[in-house]
């Protein structure tokens, strides 16, 4: 997720708000045919069908290019967006394609295959067109439950046709010509808005000690960390008798490492394996170790590493209790 620099802005609702709304019916229909083919060619939508502000935004940024430098450069830069694509997957399988292709278009201009003109319109056009919902600040992900404000979808046809309008409304003048940079810093999932809260962990068997120690160093997410799809410590998993960890929802797809250390010395005492992820949208990842959680000595340190380089640390006192 891309926020505009120096700007905080909560969304304030979830998924699309009318996204041809402002549609333009007057839009050639060959044009709009031969925009739509190519969308689609390079758009995954899932299986009702919807799009994504990120996804969107990586095959605009496509679509421009194709467009200002013609086919060969097109497919050039295809295979570059394509192998970052695949290294940043995970284990999970899940990629912010909204990085790869920024990361993609940078690397690209740098090659010199684009002047820095060229990208600066091309980044800016796609992400102004990508807009599906009333946050126009940043692009989200499709990844999170019920009134989950940071996603933003629509219906592949809607998508499709508030993005050419939009672009069609830059062309002729009609909407000022967006700015957003390539070299200026987008944090791969945002800012919302800054946490620095103490958030409380109790649950069954829970220890009153964890509520003083549970800190959210992470920014970009409403992170839930306590009741009901919250985040679970289970010391003794059904399956393996060992320690796993359920994470909440809106962690999917964000987490790249879990890893458990003493608390006084720092000294790492685990790692976890990514071992599942839950089926749907609100689909929550679980994290296994080699141990049950009675074998770690008491005061563990859990240290949470997001894609985007962003911690998350909490204090577990008594791993041999259940915390959630």
């Amino acid at each position: 997720m891309y926020t505009v620099p120096s700007v905080l802005r909560a969304q304030s609702v979830q998924g699309v708000t009318n996204a041809a709304q402002d549609a333009d019916s007057s839009i050639d229909p060959a044009v709009k045919a031969k925009f739509d083919t190519f969308m689609k060619g390079v758009l995954t939508p899932d299986k009702e069908n919807n799009v994504n502000e990120e996804e969107l935004f990586a095959g605009l940024i496509q679509e421009r290019i194709y467009s200002l430098k013609g086919q060969e450069v097109g497919d050039q830069f295809k295979a570059v967006f394509d192998k970052n694509k695949a290294q940043c997957m995970g284990q999970n399988g899940y990629c912010f394609t909204e990085k790869a292709a920024r990361d993609s278009l940078v690397e690209f201009q740098s090659s010199g295959k684009l002047t820095l003109d060229e990208a600066n319109k091309i980044h800016s056009e796609a992400f102004e067109a990508a807009q599906l919902d009333d946050n126009k600040t940043a692009l989200f992900d499709g990844h999170g439950g019920p009134n989950d404000p940071t996603m933003a979808v629509a219906q592949m046809e809607a998508a499709l046709l508030a993005a050419q309008t939009m672009l069609q409304k830059i062309s002729s003048g009609a909407v000022a010509a967006p700015n957003h940079a390539i070299t200026a810093e987008y944090p791969a999932l945002g800012t919302i808005a800054l946490r620095t809260d103490i958030t409380q962990l109790g649950g069954t068997g829970g220890d009153p000690k964890i509520g003083s120690k549970v800190k959210s160093e992470i920014t970009p997410r409403r992170y839930k960390i306590d009741g009901n799809e919250g985040m679970l410590w289970k010391p003794f998993a059904e399956h393996t008798g060992k320690l796993i960890m359920m994470l909440p929802p809106t962690y999917t797809g964000q987490v790249q490492s879990i890893t458990l250390r003493n608390s006084e010395t720092g000294h790492k005492l685990d790692a976890g394996r990514y071992f599942s992820v839950g089926a749907g949208p609100t689909g929550r990842e679980k994290w296994i170790f080699k141990k049950p959680g009675d074998k770690y000595p008491d005061d563990v340190t859990v240290q949470i590493k997001f894609r985007d380089g962003n911690m998350q640390t909490m204090h577990i006192a008594k791993p041999g209790k259940r915390y959630d």
